[in-house]
């Protein structure tokens, strides 16, 4: 994630630092009643409640060891953007520019093996305010056949996921 956030394409490199990693057990942060049929967990709900998590165990001293500007929840959960339909093919929630908001300055992450951390590096954009590349805020910046960078919607065979798009860079 760390070496995605310092490629050239990005203008000006972000250094990422893991200042602390937790490892809960279902007991230390439940999400019940958020159980669907086919084992997957409603996206907006586990963010909403990983975000309460994270934002009651941080400490506000900036300072301090123990503080941390973002948290990111990976699991093995299946997330489901649009649980009425079980749709459970996302791989990650984020809300867009919340980095500076100590409440919800969170995203989370399906733990899918190493391609895990392009979705990290994916979710930490939207945290930093990058929209996807085919939002209308990034029309100005689409060229005709353009490749899929870290901030598009989907992932394809025409996907560069370490690299970053001019909308990402402004």
């Amino acid at each position: 994630v760390a070496l995605i956030f310092r490629d050239a394409t990005i203008g000006n490199s972000i250094n990422i630092a893991l200042v602390k990693l937790v490892v809960l057990k279902e007991s230390e942060f439940s999400l019940r009643g958020n159980d669907l049929e086919e084992g997957g967990k409603s996206a907006s709900e586990m963010l909403r409640s990983f975000c309460l998590w994270q934002h009651q165990h941080n400490v506000v001293d900036d300072s301090s060891p123990q503080h941390h500007d973002t948290a990111i929840l990976l699991t093995r959960e299946n997330i489901c953007r649009n649980p009425f339909l079980r749709k459970c093919d996302t791989l990650g929630l984020a809300e867009l520019g919340n980095m500076c908001d100590h409440q919800s300055s969170c995203s989370i992450v399906q733990d899918n093996g190493l391609s895990a951390a392009f979705t990290i590096a994916h979710e930490l954009g939207h945290v930093l305010n990058m929209p996807h590349d085919d939002d209308y805020k990034c029309q100005q910046w689409k060229k005709e056949n353009q490749k899929h960078n870290v901030m598009s919607r989907m992932l394809d065979h025409n996907t560069y996921p370490w690299a970053w798009s001019e909308c990402s860079t402004v």
